[in-house]
């Protein structure tokens, strides 16, 4: 037997009892009674949803936000290891040029203005790449903010449902159906609010991943840009060896050229 049912049979039955108004004024305060509950239940579990899923974003966008300095402080560790590598490939192609008794110091004059301008200039793209990230998962997170806030919103439509019902025996079917409706908004309210939660936080790994991508993109190009400069160097430095032994061969054949002329005459 429906709820419903049953309190219309109870009205009856107290009509002939008390008389139908006082018997309408019985069943409107205990359901109201219910209906009170509900909403104070209701209440409980949208706030501690709120609560629960503003804790979880709070978090994660502490991390965003110390997610940039983090980059930064491992493009740079990382940058001076490239460096120093380059620093230490070149130094090898100028000790191998001095054992042979070639002079390249030409070759590197601007070698460790090249490398640390390399340092400098990857910073500002890595900084705006990585900013255009934050700032995209700045807004999502304020909206993320907004709508689980916003789910306050139910707690008073039920209220004003409540409300419009009225009150008397015509409004016992009205507040049954809405006691229903709180009942199971108690239900679907908090497992809504962990879905959306849980949408944004995998939203924004997806961003985090996207921040560090930024430093990833940095430490190629200045990778490049490091190898440009040994590359250079090393072609230098080979021009050098080169042209010191072609000129080193004209001199051997010059002097047997002369030789052979001073022992033939």
């Amino acid at each position: 037997m429906s709820a419903v049912r049953a309190l219309m049979i109870f009205c009856l039955f107290a009509n002939n009892v008390f008389g139908i108004e006082d018997a309408s004024n019985m069943q409107s305060y205990g359901i109201m009674e219910n209906i009170e509950g509900a909403i104070e239940n209701l209440e409980n579990v949208v706030q501690k949803g709120i609560d629960d899923g503003l804790n979880m974003i709070n978090d994660v966008y502490e991390k965003m936000m110390s997610l940039p300095m983090q980059v930064v402080l491992e493009t740079r560790k990382a940058l001076t290891v490239v460096i120093s590598k380059t620093g230490d490939e070149i130094n090898a192609m100028v000790k191998k040029a001095e054992n042979l008794g070639v002079d390249v110091s030409e070759c590197t004059k601007s070698t460790d203005y090249s490398l640390n301008s390399i340092a400098i200039r990857v910073m500002p793209p890595l900084m705006n790449c990585m900013l255009g990230k934050i700032c995209e998962a700045k807004v999502i997170l304020e909206k993320a903010v907004s709508d689980i806030n916003g789910y306050v919103d139910v707690i008073y439509e039920m209220q004003a449902k409540v409300t419009e019902c009225g009150s008397g025996v015509a409004s016992l079917k009205c507040l049954a159906g809405v006691l229903a409706d709180i009942t199971k908004t108690s239900v679907q309210v908090p497992l809504e609010m962990m879905k959306m939660v849980k949408q944004v936080l995998a939203l924004m790994g997806t961003m985090q991943e996207a921040v560090t991508e930024c430093g990833t993109a940095a430490m190629a190009t200045a990778t490049k840009q490091c190898a440009g400069v040994a590359l250079d160097v090393g072609k230098c430095v080979s021009a050098k060896i080169n042209g010191t032994f072609i000129l080193l061969k004209k001199k051997q054949l010059f002097v047997s050229f002369i030789t052979i002329l001073y022992y033939t005459n």
